[in-house]
């Protein structure tokens, strides 16, 4: 090798050179005859893969050829032409060097790449080595010989393996190659060592191939241990290759050979690669650094390009036909709201459901009225005129916070409680919320009223959890409603009424004079615009939630962009776990650093913090990463627990934004969560905050002030989520990301002055499997610039179905043909097989039919998943309580099986039996309520108008009503002398009576 190496020397500075090109070797040979002998194939190392050499402006040609055409191909950077005529020159000294070599016949078998097949060792004399540097390199031809004379394991013995990729490529492309067939390497760069040799026979050893490891460890001298006494599970957890998967091609196994190397900085392993001489070798070294810099910076901003997202607005199409709305619609509005156009727009709707056909019914709530019980009361009472297909909501608009918890909104508390009492009463229709000025979907808009922009990320939330009664949101304009004029088919009202009866598929809209606008999430890579100028931290710059996992990341970061003074803020300061560590990574890269304990919830302690920032270094960025989880599901969710989340991030943000806005400040960052537009299952605490982040940076930008939000996806490497959520997030399609490329991102954001954006890893098609998808539909489609209703309207809401079969078609017509003890064993296995998805496991057989879902691992997060997808598969209005109320797997299908077959439950026993767990739980309830309860008159008032009904209805059938007390003195419930003192009746004479009615006292 080095006397062969010597004599390559001369043929240095001739002019000669080699290039690659990834195209056949057939194709390769078509080219070159252009070229009159001049160029020759020098090497066939796959069937894409092939190196030519010859004249360096020949091949200089033949590459701008090649590229021109939409090809790949390079120059190599070498100055001789190896494989080609130019060895001629020096075949003579070649065969005078090595005379004296005497080969031998070998106990292994030896393939040449200069004949393609098995050749005996004797004859490899010195001719044979002149002819293996002067003829083509025939490997992928050796390669494809070996594997049809029944070869399958190929072991690349060489510092870092380099030819593995071509050797797959080849046996893929072999006809009569082994189906199993193993191709591994043995080093690696900077792993020259025994572990990895030891690792790289494990791999070949799992792979099938015959290892004596008692040899490899001979001198450890290694001792057997027993297996376990158990049986193995055998359960597989590895992901499984698609079948239809198709193999890398050519181009990407020799880069990612390649840049392997580049990213190792492993020079002599590229200079072999690309057959440099020694000298090359050196400058190699010297480029590698930067060339792997750049491949480290390209492949990072092609992942964070697909993190990009970015909100737009889309006009609704107008409908082919007028609207028509059927039944009855709520529309409850707050009794206080701080807008004067308020009662304007309730009569405004009023006026187009009405004239739509819809029936409407006004709800108003005090601010003593928004509790859940309350709110009950005033709903169930306006419901029972007329079956309620629809509730459109304007708590949003509702004045001031809710009563002892400044943090919180009146109307996001009313929404909950609304979107609460409606789940709890079991109505099938489906909500609305209206907001006024939450959102800016228009050249020209403005946030007006960021607070309601919580009830847009508490809406992304209730599709999650409750798909089939999901409305929407609607956003209205601040021109009011006079600027909504009705005209042809196409006009605002007209799409509007679209809207609300489902027609156009859309449920997040903005209703402005031109027509209503809705809402799109969609891709939005950086372009290769260069930045006006990159972002360069001076100053102080604070950070809240400084000590914790995302604030040290940024801190990293911002003093690797060169600030002067980090204040890290958070309520342990100093003292928290780590903070040390951080303090001296921080000052190692030259930054100063200062701690403050501050809950920055508290106004007065954040103006102390503020007050202490030091003169030589003045405030000039704040970024507000701090936070606090205090999830559960929308059922299980109270006040209590947003004032707790809220506090946080909204409180902090808006007190931030308050003491700073006089300040030239270079960047106010916002850490704002993609929960902010579209949650999962379970955040309805955590996505109204960040949606209100998000409406604070657009208002601030609007008033000139500098601000930017970021809807992060979630952070890997530990945060305020528990190991158990971060599992969870991972089933509902979020995978985290790397905190490396993520502040990445953040520079890129800040550098190009982006004010919003959404930078996240979510699979779409997860997410939004069980709930509308018109949000990420052009997401789903691929098509960036698509308009036009979106998919996923509400008939196929729930799974993706076509509105040719609503959910539970298939469902029934498999149970129709079966006996009642069939159709519990389908249900059950239904019921396991979801289950089974829910939580994870790999069958139905790991979900146990007769053990409760609570000890099985279900909490009301999972009991709400289990929930949405029986609903999808059954069309039933199923509460989100539904495998409490039937708590094991048998129990529940039984349940399911009386509802679905009416007939299964002869004379309604079973829900006879239920309406009588009901009554007891009831009765319960009512022995423990004071007469003296807000209240308690009105429940009392239901209870008898209830009764009144019923027997109402227990008399059309036949059906004799319950008797009254002997002798007959008093009245009966239902009779209209019952009904007549209940009307006269004052509060102490109307409790007086229902008790001795109904036993309650």
């Amino acid at each position: 090798v080095a006397l062969r190496s010597r004599a390559i020397l001369e043929l240095s500075g001739l002019g000669g050179g080699m290039a690659s090109v990834a195209e056949p070797e057939d194709r390769v040979q078509e080219r070159v005859a252009a070229y009159d002998g001049r160029i020759s194939v020098a090497a066939v190392n796959s069937p894409g893969q092939t190196v030519v050499s010859g004249p360096s402006d020949d091949l200089a040609a033949l590459v701008a050829e090649v590229t021109d055409e939409g090809g790949r191909a390079r120059l190599i950077p070498v100055d001789y032409a190896s494989h080609s005529a130019q060895v001629d020159r020096i075949r003579e000294r070649i065969t005078t060097d090595l005379s004296g070599i005497e080969p031998s016949s070998g106990r292994v078998p030896f393939w040449s790449t200069v004949t393609g097949e098995r050749l005996e060792t004797a004859s490899l004399d010195a001719a044979y080595w002149a002819t293996n540097l002067r003829e083509t390199v025939r490997f992928a031809e050796t390669t494809r010989g070996l594997a049809v004379s029944g070869h399958n394991v190929f072991l690349e013995i060489s510092p870092h393996p380099v030819l593995t990729a071509a050797i797959e490529e080849t046996l893929d492309d072999t006809e009569g190659a082994p189906d199993h067939r193993v191709v591994v390497g043995t080093l690696r760069r900077d792993q020259g060592n025994l572990r990895r040799l030891t690792a790289s026979l494990a791999e070949a050893w799992v792979r099938g191939v015959e290892v004596d490891w008692a040899a490899a460890f001979a001198e450890y001298r290694p001792i057997p241990v027993e297996l376990p006494t158990y049986a193995f599970q055998r359960r597989r957890y590895w992901l499984e290759p698609s079948a239809t998967a198709g193999q890398p091609s050519t181009a990407v196994a020799v880069d990612t050979a390649f840049w392997e190397l580049v990213e190792g900085g492993d020079a002599s392993g590229l200079s072999e690669v690309l057959g440099a001489d020694r000298d090359l070798t050196r400058s190699l070294g010297d480029v590698l650094p930067a060339l792997s810099s750049w491949w480290d910076r390209r492949r990072t901003g092609a992942a964070v390009d697909a993190w990009r997202h970015r909100v737009v607005w889309r006009p609704v199409s107008a409908p082919d036909a007028p609207v028509r709305l059927t039944g009855t619609w709520l529309l409850v509005v707050p009794e206080d709201t701080g807008s004067a156009d308020a009662d304007r727009w309730y009569d405004y709707f009023t006026r187009e459901l009405t004239s739509a056909g819809a029936r409407v019914v006004p709800v108003r709530v005090g601010r003593d009225s928004a509790d859940r019980s309350r709110l009950r009361g005033l709903i169930a009472g306006a419901r029972a005129e007329a079956p309620v297909t629809g509730v459109l909501s304007f708590l949003a608009l509702g004045a001031g916070q809710a009563d002892g918890h400044d943090a919180v909104p009146w109307g996001a508390a009313a929404t909950l409680a609304l979107t609460q009492v409606l789940d709890d009463i079991g109505s099938t229709a489906r909500l609305w919320l209206a907001t006024d000025g939450a959102v800016t979907a228009a050249p020209g808009d403005a946030v007006r009223a960021p607070e309601q922009s919580q009830v847009w990320g508490f809406g992304g939330v209730v599709p999650a959890e409750f798909p089939d009664t999901w409305g929407g949101l609607i956003d209205l304009p601040a021109t009011g409603p006079d600027a909504l004029r009705r005209g042809s088919g196409g006009s605002a009202p007209d799409r509007l009424l679209a809207v609300l009866s489902g027609a156009s598929g859309e449920f997040e809209v903005a209703l402005r004079p031109d027509g209503p606008r809705a809402r799109r999430l969609v891709r939005a890579p950086l372009t290769a615009a260069a930045p006006a100028e990159t972002y360069k931290p001076s100053g102080t710059v604070l950070i809240t939630g400084g000590t914790g996992a995302l604030g040290g990341h940024v801190a990293r970061w911002l003093a690797s962009r060169g600030a002067e003074h980090l204040l890290l803020v958070s309520r342990s300061g100093a003292e928290a776990p780590g903070a040390a560590e951080l303090a001296a990574e921080v000052r190692a890269l030259g930054t100063e650093v200062s701690y403050a304990a501050c809950d920055v919830g508290d106004r007065e302690a954040l103006v102390s913090v503020l007050a202490a920032v030091p003169a030589e270094y003045p405030l000039t960025a704040v970024f507000h990463a701090a936070a606090i989880l205090d999830d559960a599901v929308i059922g299980d969710l109270t006040v209590a627990q947003m004032q707790h989340a809220l506090r946080v991030k909204v409180g902090g943000a808006e007190h931030l934004h308050e003491l700073t806005r006089d300040l030239d400040l270079s960047a106010f960052v916002l850490f704002s969560s993609v929960a902010g537009i579209c949650a999962a299952a379970g955040q309805g605490n955590y996505a109204p905050g960040n949606a209100y982040l998000d409406a604070l940076a657009s208002r601030r930008r609007a008033a000139g002030l500098a601000a930017t939000s970021i809807s992060w996806g979630h952070w890997a490497g530990g945060g305020i989520a528990s190991p158990e959520i971060e599992e969870r997030l991972g089933r509902q399609g979020l995978t985290m990301l790397d905190p490396a490329r993520a502040v990445e991102a953040l520079g890129h954001i800040l550098d190009h002055g982006e004010s919003h954006l959404a930078v996240c890893d979510i699979d779409w098609d997860v997410l939004f499997r069980d709930r509308p998808k018109a949000l990420v539909s052009e997401i789903l489609r691929g098509d960036p610039g698509a308009d036009g209703p979106a998919e996923g309207g509400h008939g196929d809401r729930a799974a993706g179905r076509p509105d040719t079969e609503e959910p539970g078609v298939r469902l029934a017509a498999a149970l129709g043909g079966l006996d009642e003890q069939g159709r519990v064993r389908h249900l059950v296995r239904l019921v396991r097989g979801l289950a089974a998805v829910v939580q994870g496991h790999e069958s139905a057989d790991a979900v146990d039919v007769a053990k409760p879902f609570r000890d099985q691992g279900f909490d009301s997060l999972t009991a709400v998943e289990l929930r949405n997808r029986l609903i999808a598969e059954t069309g039933q209005r199923l509460p989100a309580t539904l495998i409490f109320d039937h708590p094991t797997p048998n129990a529940l299908a039984r349940h399911l099986s009386g509802r679905l077959v009416p007939e299964a439950d002869p004379g309604g026993a079973a829900t006879a039996t239920a309406v009588d767990a009901e009554l007891d739980r009831l009765e319960t309830l009512f022995a423990g309520l004071s007469e003296h309860a807000d209240g308690y008159a009105r429940t009392a008032a239901r209870l008898a108008d209830l009764a009144a009904r019923w027997n109402e209805r227990a008399a059309a059938a036949g059906a004799s009503a319950p008797d009254s007390e002997p002798g007959g003195a008093d009245p009966a419930p239902g009779d209209a002398s019952f009904a007549d003192e209940i009307s006269a009746a004052g509060d102490d004479e109307l409790i007086a009576l229902i008790g001795k009615q109904f036993g309650i006292s």
